[in-house]
């Protein structure tokens, strides 16, 4: 099916109830697009179906249209589990491949999880490259890193309210009664070989955060090893902070990703504040979104690295 792309027509036409004709449904082509496409057929946390997988129709839009487009530059974020074969097939006749992997450590963001594939596509016609962007991107994240370390204690931003406020009427002074009778066993397990490795207490430990998604025997998903909060997922589950007896609000979870959610982060970004009180509305991001910060500088890289030419 994919190579059979080069050869589509994108229609053209459509009827539009608006003004009751046919209207143009592909205007001017862009100079430049940056995209995250959907990743769950090709994440290790799926049934990683890949091309058997429903997400392959938007993949093969995308690439129809910016093939037809000749869009000069495009920047495509995804799991390292994509495979690259299926962007070659996709893109390899009009576009050469720059593929970075990246971390929200290259940012300074130590105390986070998040690697992801970033693939730069230049246009083989209407692009010259100035720069190597791997290069280049390996120098800007040693310039950040001079300045940047954090640990998983520096996200926790949240006041009482909103963590009452996730919580609801439901909230006690004890968090732990909102469990589940699985994720209270997933603590005691993790609580168990937390003191096994480092012969103390867990609550001890201001950077000690587990995923109450997954059962920790099976998969031991916690920063207790990595010194990391584990990377977010789009279905949901609790990250549990042993000394602060309590989850991570959605909103401390964006600020693990570099969202300016505080007004000191968004004043050292020179950016608004990001202003995000739904909690439903912040988990559906955290768990879906790209780094913020590597959403930057990957662009920028891009941006930098090809002029258009044509």
């Amino acid at each position: 099916m994919f190579k059979k792309v080069n050869n589509c027509k994108l229609k053209s036409h459509q009827w539009c109830l608006t003004h009751k004709r046919q209207c143009a449904l592909v205007g001017a082509g862009p100079d430049y697009n940056c995209a995250g496409l959907p990743c769950w057929d090709y994440s290790f946390a799926g049934k990683r179906l890949q091309e058997e997988g429903e997400t392959k129709r938007v993949f093969i839009a995308y690439a129809a249209y910016h093939c037809s487009q000749r869009t000069p530059l495009l920047v495509i974020e995804n799991v390292k589990g994509l495979r690259i074969e299926m962007i070659k097939w996709l893109f390899c006749l009009h576009y050469d491949i720059h593929i970075l992997v990246c971390g929200v450590e290259d940012q300074g963001h130590d105390g986070a999880s998040r690697d992801r594939l970033w693939i730069i596509l230049s246009h083989k016609e209407r692009t010259k490259q100035l720069f190597d962007p791997a290069e280049l991107y390996r120098m800007v994240c040693k310039s950040i890193r001079t300045y940047v370390c954090t640990k998983p204690a520096d996200y926790s931003i949240a006041p009482p309210v909103e963590i009452k406020n996730e919580a609801m009427h439901l909230a006690t002074d004890n968090y732990r009664t909102l469990l589940t009778g699985r994720e209270l066993q997933c603590l005691d397990d993790a609580e168990e070989e937390y003191r096994k490795i480092y012969q103390q207490s867990p609550e001890q430990d201001p950077d000690l955060v587990i995923y109450l998604g997954d059962t920790f025997c099976v998969r031991k998903t916690w920063s207790g090893t990595s010194r990391r909060i584990p990377t977010f997922r789009a279905g949901g589950g609790l990250m549990w902070w042993y000394a602060q007896n309590r989850w991570m609000t959605n909103r401390e979870r964006l600020s693990s990703l570099a969202f300016p959610v505080t007004s000191e982060v968004a004043s050292s970004m020179n950016v608004p504040q990001l202003p995000i009180r739904d909690h439903s509305r912040a988990s559906a991001i955290s768990g879906n979104s790209m780094c913020f910060a590597t959403a930057a500088i990957v662009q920028l890289v891009a941006l930098i690295c090809f002029q258009q030419t044509c």
